[in-house]
């Protein structure tokens, strides 16, 4: 029998004058994956959620807009009375994770999980057959020296290596083949992936005696019959938070060529910024300001005909490959997320990134 929870919603409610940012900072800060819109009586007016917010930054809106304009104004709630047996059907039919509950002057007054009312046995864990490539054959200077002694993927976190914790994350998706390239102390990776003891496959994949960069690799690969169509590849040092089921959707639906995983991010200009007129004259200054950017993560979804772009052997890096795709009228997109992105290949980040983890 499934105890069926009132959760608080104390951290989740914003007035209708809040921002898109702020809206964010709450969605990071709680991980409820939802956000409850009030006018200034505190009715409910409208939900943001994750994929609300992936939309707008798709669509370029200025994170500083007011969060009620892409919140969803017809949001579904139920009060107090409503019975378990129709809650749970609004969770199946409309295929939603969280239900505000409100009183009958439509304040919100707690939420509903979906795993406090679908048993286990009734939402089957989903199973993908789509292959996970990663990059595990680079040298890890940034890490050195610890690298001098052993790969990159092999840095514990934890209990646990690197490049298990990332496997293991895309296990617990529903992904359960794995392809790991190897290059750099090869045999020391080699001999430990074969002693794992797992419940997925991994497939071991050497380079050679070349480094041929985080794309040439894929060259070598493309006749494999463990590959499949599309892929995900990653690198071995990055943490993100993203739902590959809706990524590996949006990849398809809209017949992208490579899909890149992009990390909303902030970042601050310690200096202050002058621009000037041809005369050399100040026309502006902006003290210490900040730029919102989509980064990186090292994180794609690729089909299989993007990798006729990569010849057999060369040395090749995921930008350039971004750049043939792009210059022969391919389809490159990117699926931006807000959630907490960490690239634990430094030194500094890997130390500060040690508690962060445990979080994502």
């Amino acid at each position: 029998m499934l105890q069926i929870n009132i959760h608080s919603i104390e951290n989740i409610v914003v007035k209708e004058q809040s921002t898109i940012r702020d809206v964010i900072s709450v969605l990071n800060q709680t991980g409820y994956q939802i956000v409850l819109v009030v006018n200034l009586r505190g009715e409910l007016i409208g939900t943001v959620t994750d994929g609300d917010i992936r939309r707008s930054l798709l669509r370029g809106i200025s994170l500083e807009q007011k969060a009620v304009d892409i919140a969803n104004l017809k949001p579904k709630f139920v009060f107090k009375e409503t019975g378990v047996s129709e809650i749970k059907k609004m969770f199946l039919d409309f295929g939603i994770k969280r239900i505000p509950i409100v009183n009958e002057k439509r304040i919100p007054e707690g939420i509903y999980f979906i795993e406090d009312f679908i048993d286990g046995k009734e939402i089957l864990k989903p199973k993908y057959s789509n292959t996970i490539v990663i990059m595990a054959g680079g040298r890890g200077t940034r890490l050195d020296p610890l690298t001098r002694i052993i790969p990159k993927p092999l840095v514990p976190i934890g209990d646990k290596t690197m490049i298990e914790r990332i496997m293991e994350r895309f296990y617990e998706e529903g992904f359960s083949r794995f392809i790991v390239t190897v290059n750099y102390k090869k045999e020391m990776m080699s001999l430990y992936l074969k002693g794992l003891n797992v419940p997925y496959e991994i497939h071991i994949f050497d380079e050679g005696n070349s480094f041929l960069g985080t794309a040439g690799a894929l060259g070598l690969l493309m006749g494999d019959e463990k590959l499949t169509d599309p892929f995900i590849l990653t690198n071995c040092d990055v943490f993100i938070k993203v739902d590959l089921s809706d990524v590996l959707d949006f990849h398809t639906k809209k017949k992208s060529d490579i899909t890149v995983v992009g990390a909303l991010t902030n970042m601050e200009v310690p200096y202050g910024i002058m621009r000037l007129n041809q005369e050399g004259e100040m026309v502006e200054f902006h003290e210490k300001p900040s730029y919102d950017f989509i980064i990186n993560t090292g994180i794609y979804i690729i089909s299989k005909k993007a990798l006729k772009y990569i010849k057999s052997g060369e040395v090749l890096d995921m930008p350039e490959l971004l750049n043939r795709v792009k210059q022969n009228e391919g389809k490159v997109l990117v699926y931006p997320v807000h959630t907490e992105f960490l690239d634990i290949g430094q030194w500094e980040i890997y130390r500060k990134s040690l508690e962060k983890l445990q979080s994502i």
